[in-house]
């Protein structure tokens, strides 16, 4: 994180399969496609898709709930997962991760917004 930014973070973090982590393994897989079916699956569930109504209901109580950070990552990491092939734990970086770019451009709207509305009252 100190050299990338959030979005790189996650395609280095999905992309650091067994073959880079361990010279031993077998098992290849084409990673290439994760980070796109994530981040797809994320904007589906947060952006209204139908297909995830019953999940948007239930992420719902969660928000209210007390200590609600970790349930959202783990609940949303394990929604996506499930849709995606990959296990909750796995992607839960890459969940917090594009949350922190959500919030990035959305802070950055804010102040663009706040910066053209000071500009209109001068």
């Amino acid at each position: 994180m100190e050299t990338k930014e959030p979005e790189d973070a996650a395609i280095a973090w999905l992309t650091a399969t067994t073959e880079n982590t361990s010279p031993f393994s077998a098992k290849k897989e084409d990673t290439s496609s994760y980070f796109d079916s994530i981040k797809n699956e994320l904007y589906k569930l947060l952006c209204g898709n139908p297909e995830y109504d019953e999940e948007r209901i239930e992420l719902s109580g969660i928000i209210k709930s007390k200590d609600n950070k970790t349930l959202i990552v783990s609940s949303i990491s394990g929604i996506i997962g499930s849709k995606v092939g990959l296990s909750a734990t796995f992607i839960a970086p890459v969940t917090v991760l594009l949350f922190m770019t959500i919030s990035k451009v959305s802070i950055n709207a804010r102040c663009e917004w706040q910066k053209g509305s000071k500009e209109l009252s001068s």
